[in-house]
């Protein structure tokens, strides 16, 4: 179902707009748009996430909301990867978007949010959407959202909600159209086709010509970064036709805060053999009555993204995402239990009081009053009796959970000690693992490990192996023994200085009872 009223609030690079938008049918009302713009020169990700909180309690203290709200997360703030997908059953393919994600995010995933959309699997070889975002940039977004009152119910990665607007703005468009969104810290390139779309985003750099896009440089720094984005737009085009065969744009469109320059558009239209043109996606949307025209005219430049992810979020077949953290969702999901958590208190408060009212004022009706109240109770007391049982089964199910966590730090710990070992190794460098071996043990015995490896000695390739490469091999010998795994290191050590250059070794491993493998 498709709620008929949202919320928006993009967090720019360089600003953050407000839009309130509701559904007429199928047309977009907007009813208010409000923006902060950030001081010139705030770059960066701490810079960024500083302003958009002080600009989300500046909106906060001059609009009230009630509703909940999206977030539009930047484009360099949010990782996007398309991912094929074989024509495989639900379930398995959450299983290669799972693996996809531990592949293509950088980072652990403990450490960010990240949703997966399809957007084909009608004709064998599909494709979906990646995306993800640190926890360290959304907690205090929503922290922010929250310290006003505001309940943030999605986050949206930018680049879709550019799209939305441009298929908003021109929802009969049959050909290929190249959509570039021009902001204060880069330009996001969206290729738009009738069933698929591909992206990049371009980081042209210095703060000058960031600043030419936001109207503040001379014509000698808009000139500067159209040179540079016309190259650059040329190769990403032939990347994705030569890679994926995408068809060359017909015609290219400019949106965001640097599109308001006519100056732009018409160096870019000299620079590009495509015709271009500004994208008109307030032309599309109705202005509600109580909704100031001046202000939306005002803060045109700033609601592209705005007006796209109001699309994405109150009409179906906008390909969507939502990044908001797990945590965050749970503390939702609570509060809008409580209202009625809190009537049903209310109900069983108020329940007695009319039999007991009633009970006090005719006394001569009172025992078929309290016979009635008995009835009454017993199905409480059944219900009772089932509670008893059900904590029963919940403090079952908490000490199998306990011994199901103890099995998971188990099963982990060969991860924990390979990549402690892997340490050893990078940190004395020239020096590789050729083997690793288990030996049976007996009983309780410690778990034995053989490992065997060489040491490249690069002062003496074509000698004997030096002093100093023996050396180097007792010292990775060393710090393998003060592992927490490793009980004793040197047991059974052999070295092998036959071949010039190389220095063999093995030997064997007793590893900890205290952590078992």
């Amino acid at each position: 179902m498709v709620s008929h009223r949202t919320i928006i609030l993009d967090c720019g690079a360089g600003s953050t707009a407000l839009g309130i938008f509701s559904r007429a049918g199928e047309q977009l009302c907007l009813h208010r748009t409000a923006v902060e713009i950030f001081p010139v020169g705030a770059h960066g990700a701490e810079g960024w996430l500083a302003n958009t909180c002080a600009a989300i309690q500046a909106l906060g203290a001059r609009v009230k909301l009630s509703d909940p709200v999206c977030l539009v997360l930047p484009a360099q703030h949010a990782l996007i990867k398309f991912i094929d997908l074989p024509p495989v059953g639900p379930a398995q393919r959450a299983q290669i978007l799972e693996f996809a994600a531990e592949q293509n995010i950088p980072y652990a995933l403990a450490e960010v949010a990240w949703a997966s959309v399809v957007l084909d699997q009608s004709k064998g070889q599909g494709a979906a959407l990646l995306a993800a975002a640190k926890l360290e940039l959304l907690d205090p977004l929503c922290a922010a959202a929250e310290s006003v009152g505001w309940e943030v119910s999605a986050i949206l990665p930018a680049p879709l909600a550019t799209l939305a607007a441009f298929r908003l703005a021109q929802p009969s468009q049959s050909e290929s159209a190249l959509v570039l969104h021009l902001g204060a810290d880069g330009t996001t390139l969206l290729l738009v086709e009738p069933s698929r779309f591909t992206l990049r985003r371009l980081a042209l750099g210095d703060g000058e010509i960031a600043e030419s896009i936001e109207g503040a440089a001379p014509a000698a720094g808009l000139i500067d970064y159209v040179h540079k984005l016309g190259p650059e737009i040329t190769r990403s085009l032939l990347h994705f036709q030569r890679q994926h065969n995408w068809a060359k744009p017909a015609r290219v469109y400019l949106t965001g805060p640097g599109a308001a320059r006519a100056e732009l558009v018409a160096a870019l239209a000299a620079e590009l053999p495509q015709p271009v043109e500004r994208l008109t996606e307030l032309g599309v949307v109705k202005l509600a009555a109580d909704c100031d025209s001046a202000a939306v005219a005002s803060s045109a430049r700033w609601l592209t993204n705005v007006v796209g992810a109001a699309a994405a979020q109150l009409f179906l077949g906008h390909p969507t995402i939502n990044l908001l953290p797990r945590r965050w969702r749970q503390l939702t999901r609570r509060r809008r239990r409580q209202p009625w958590l809190l009537a049903s208190a209310v109900l069983m408060v108020a329940a007695p009081v009319a039999p007991i009212w009633h009970a006090s004022s005719l006394f001569n009706e009172a025992q078929r009053k309290i016979a009635a109240m008995e009835r009454e109770n017993k199905p409480l007391r059944n219900r009772q009796a089932q509670q008893k049982i059900a904590l029963s089964r919940l403090a079952e199910s908490q000490r199998q959970l306990e011994q199901l966590q103890v099995l998971s730090a188990q099963r982990a710990g060969w991860l924990n000690f390979l990549a402690e070992l892997e340490g050893h190794f990078v940190r004395l460098e020239d020096v590789w693992l050729e083997k690793m071996q288990l030996l049976p043990s007996v009983g309780p015995e410690p778990l034995k490990i053989i490992i065997a490896g060489r040491l490249l000695d690069q002062a003496h390739p074509l000698a004997t192996v030096s002093v100093g490469a023996m050396n180097r091999v007792q010292r990775l010998l060393q710090s393998i023994d003060r592992s927490p795994y490793v009980r004793v290191a040197v047991d059974g050590q052999h070295f092998d200085y036959r071949q010039p250059g190389i220095l063999k070794f093995d030997c064997v491993l007793i590893l900890r009872s205290t952590h078992p493998l």
